[in-house]
């Protein structure tokens, strides 16, 4: 994925050797907080990567850590540089390519999935796994998955490009559309380690898309389309509670269809 969509950050012909993913190991640094991943780059730089999916606010705080318990333990050795990748779409006020704690702050490169276009993750086979979590484009979002799970059955994907592909895609509401599509596909199921974390952030996200899709039915006096629910369900992620309750409570019947209708409003 790196070589793909940040190939200055990692040459096609870099060598690449898996580090060991505690950042310091010191003493005092609890098994726990150990980063996602980590390699050593030919001999003079060391490539760590931080990935966001859940809605943490700890994430800048445990990349920086990371990041400086990598430059501590490779001082005068490597260069380190970090990538924050994220499944979700970036929230509103969080910095790009900075994270920071108090008066330090840490440059990394940013990789929001959700704005990358799934089409240039699905020619390399090798990314196909992280393309049921980006911008599925003119596809739709089943069309997206079926695609995801032809390329990983013919490339026999490993355990961990599925389970990959399953995160990723219930990162952006498709967990269904791609179990369902893994399974004609003759795939092998994947369950998520972090299912209960998973099923909180679910129940609350349908929640909340179960009330909005109630107050906008009764505001147009019709039963809401899957693809319209389907679109609350998003913007209720990407722009927030109070951006729907504006749009609902100051808009007329005609205007708040139109909304619905129309894929770049915002």
């Amino acid at each position: 994925m790196l070589r793909v969509l940040t190939p200055r950050l990692l040459p096609h012909d870099a060598q690449l050797v898996p580090d060991d993913v505690v950042p310091t190991q010191l003493d005092g640094l609890p098994p726990e907080l150990d980063a996602d991943w980590a390699a050593r780059v030919n001999q003079d730089e060391l490539l760590h990567i931080e990935c966001q999916g859940y809605k943490d606010t700890t994430f800048d705080e445990r990349t920086l850590w990371y990041h400086v318990g990598f430059a501590l333990r490779n001082r005068g050795k490597r260069r380190v540089r970090t990538v924050a990748l994220w499944l979700m779409p970036l929230p509103t006020g969080q910095r790009r390519n900075v994270v920071a704690v108090a008066d330090i702050s840490v440059r990394v490169k940013t990789i929001v999935l959700p704005d990358v276009p799934a089409a240039r993750l699905l020619i390399d086979p090798a990314t196909a796994c992280f393309a049921a979590g980006a911008n599925a484009g003119k596809w739709t979002d089943e069309a997206l998955c079926m695609r995801v799970a032809s390329v990983l059955a013919q490339r026999r994907a490993s355990w961990a490009e599925r389970h990959m592909a399953v995160v990723a895609a219930a990162m952006r509401k498709r967990y269904e559309m791609m179990v369902a599509a893994m399974e004609q596909a003759h795939l092998e199921p994947v369950i998520i380690e972090d299912l209960v974390k998973f099923g909180e952030d679910r129940g609350v996200d349908r929640g909340r898309t179960n009330a909005y899709a109630r107050w906008f039915a009764r505001a147009l006096g019709r039963p809401l389309s899957e693809r319209e629910i389907a679109t609350l369900a998003q913007r209720i992620e990407v722009l927030g509670m109070d951006r729907l309750d504006d749009v609902y409570f100051n808009s007329s019947r005609d205007a708040l269809a139109a909304w619905l209708a129309d894929p770049t409003a915002r």
